[in-house]
């Protein structure tokens, strides 16, 4: 995967910086523009010869023309440049996941997805729609003042009045909408982790009749997230109104102060129009308060999500194992601090067939991720092929080691490309000895188009048991040494649980640990691994002690 290059921080400098440049030239365009057209109408009011006003009505022309090509080339700009940096900042914060996931981060989809897409982009948005129009609308201002200093010093003050607003109407918005535009990033990432919570178990919800308890919750989320979203209005409305006041005061006050002096009507209107003018540019900056806000919260989501230590560790000089027999010796592992479960023992010897079960949340699907290198034990050693895990490099792991879990995966492809994932250079015939060894042949000869029907979203519906054996079958086309299947038969009937039990468990050539709650396939293995219910003690003391059953 290609990383970023050392210059290219200052390449995104660079063209930040010149994007800024632009920026304030389109804004001074914009001030230039009221103010020359203020003087054209004014002195055309005098009736002068024409040809006294053809400087002016070019000036006209050309500021009007240039404003909003100076701002589609800013927006071209800045827009390029923070592009590249959200493509490369993506990069980074997928690399730096990867060793997180999933044994820092769980299953926390929603939330995942919050941070990898809106807080990412928010992050980048502190650049372009924060910093930037603060420092154009700061260097329009220095320019404005320095020009009406030039014409007449005592104009300079609505300038200054201008630019005491604009800074006091910033610090209003960012201090006021600090704390809710940082519940609504978290707001955010709950409704997003409980939309896609609700989706995922959208046929559970259905039928426990609990869909309205579920689209409650949703709908709890979503009112506290719009009440934050008005709270923050309102700040951003009286910074805002902060803004046009102090520009109506800039107004009334160069009015005030500059009849009598040595400038003539026309150049009074210029230097009156020149406050009203600048409210568009510095209107941007309340904005970027609140924004800024909103951009610190995103980043330190992130910070926070990439600062976890991975839940495995990566071996300097890794060690090839020798043969594929796993053994756990006093393990204790868990996807938090505190282990799921402590003294665990298991062997499985190669070609073996060993079944683990337990009731739910006593640490099956951690054992399961202890295998394919997902987690590193807490304690005790877990061994494959008689060299440690820790001392194995994961994609060699899990070469040799497979697994179906109990909420597999389909893409938005054809029912062949979603089993050939498992193994790409297989052909059809393969694809389809996996299907009908899954129990699957009923299933695809109904299809309309067999292997090439698409699944997926906008595609064929798949069942849950449907969708537990597509796992199934891209396992078998796999062919892995070591079969490491987590609750297989969870959405089965019975009679098809039996049958895919012994489809899996009679299969020779492949060590198999078969991990349920359940009955189906207990019979057809060498051993079985009881884990116990009850939480790891202070102590220390074994929670899920082996426990063979002939």
């Amino acid at each position: 995967m290609e990383r970023a290059e050392p210059h290219e921080p200052t390449t995104a400098a660079s063209g930040l910086g010149l994007a800024t440049v632009l920026g304030t030239l389109a804004g001074l365009s914009g001030v230039a523009l009221t103010a020359t057209a203020g003087w054209l109408i004014v002195q055309a009011s005098t009736h002068p010869p024409v040809l006294t006003l053809m400087v002016a009505i070019v000036g006209v022309r050309a500021f009007g023309l240039a404003r909003p090509v100076l701002r589609y080339a800013e927006r071209l700009r800045s827009h390029d440049t923070v592009l590249g940096l959200l493509a490369r900042r993506r990069v980074q914060v997928y690399e730096a996941l990867v060793p997180l996931v999933p044994g820092r981060t769980g299953r926390r989809r929603g939330d995942l997805l919050a941070s990898l897409v809106d807080d990412v982009d928010a992050e980048l948005d502190a650049a372009l729609r924060a910093r930037m129009p603060v420092r154009s609308a700061a260097a329009a201002l220095a320019v404005a003042g320095l020009v009406t200093v030039v014409w007449e010093p005592r104009a300079a003050l609505g300038v200054a009045v201008v630019t005491v607003g604009a800074a006091a109407a910033y610090l209003l918005a960012r201090s006021g909408a600090t704390r809710a535009e940082r519940a609504q990033v978290a707001l955010r990432a709950r409704l997003g982790d409980r939309v896609v919570a609700t989706i995922a178990l959208g046929e559970e919800l259905t039928m426990w009749q609990a869909t309205g308890r579920a689209v409650d919750a949703v709908g709890e989320v979503s009112d506290e997230l719009g009440r934050q979203v008005r709270r923050s209005a309102l700040w951003q409305g009286a910074a805002r109104a902060l803004v046009l006041g102090s520009t109506g005061v800039a107004v009334a006050t160069v009015a005030l102060l500059l009849p009598g002096t040595p400038v003539g009507g026309p150049v009074l209107a210029l230097l009156v129009l020149v406050p009203l003018a600048l409210a568009d540019l510095v209107l941007p900056v309340v904005d970027a308060g609140a924004l800024s806000a909103r951009t610190d919260a995103a980043r330190d989501r992130v910070d926070a999500l990439l600062a976890q230590t991975p839940g495995t560790t990566e071996p300097t000089d890794p060690e090839d194992a020798v043969g594929t027999r796993v053994d756990l010796v006093d393990v204790a592992a868990g996807w938090g601090p505190r282990p799921a479960f402590t003294g665990l023992g298991l062997h499985l010897p190669e070609g073996g067939r060993v079944a683990l079960v337990g009731p739910s949340g006593c640490g099956k699907s951690a054992v399961a991720a202890l295998l394919l290198r997902f987690l590193d034990p807490a304690a005790g050693t877990a061994a494959l092929g008689s060299v440690p895990l820790v001392a194995q490099a994961a994609d060699d792991v899990r070469r040799s080691v497979g697994l179906v879990d109990d909420d597999p995966h389909l893409f938005s492809t054809t029912v062949a490309e979603n089993v050939r994932l498992a193994r790409p250079t297989a052909s059809d015939a393969d694809v389809v000895q996996a299907l009908r060894q899954a129990r699957l042949g009923e299933w695809l000869d109904s299809l309309p188009e067999g292997l090439g029907t698409w699944l997926g979203e906008g595609h064929a519906g798949v069942s849950g048991g449907e969708r537990a054996r597509l796992a199934i079958a891209r396992s078998l086309l796999a062919d892995q040494a070591v079969l490491v299947l987590d609750e297989p038969t969870a959405h089965l009937d019975e009679a098809t649980a039996a049958e895919l039990a012994e489809e899996v468990l009679e299969r020779g050539g492949r060590s198999v640990l078969w991990i349920t709650h359940g009955t189906a396939g207990l019979d057809l293995v060498e051993e079985v691994v009881e884990m116990s219910a009850e939480p790891p003690t202070s102590e220390g003391a074994t929670a899920c002690p082996r426990a063979p059953i002939a």
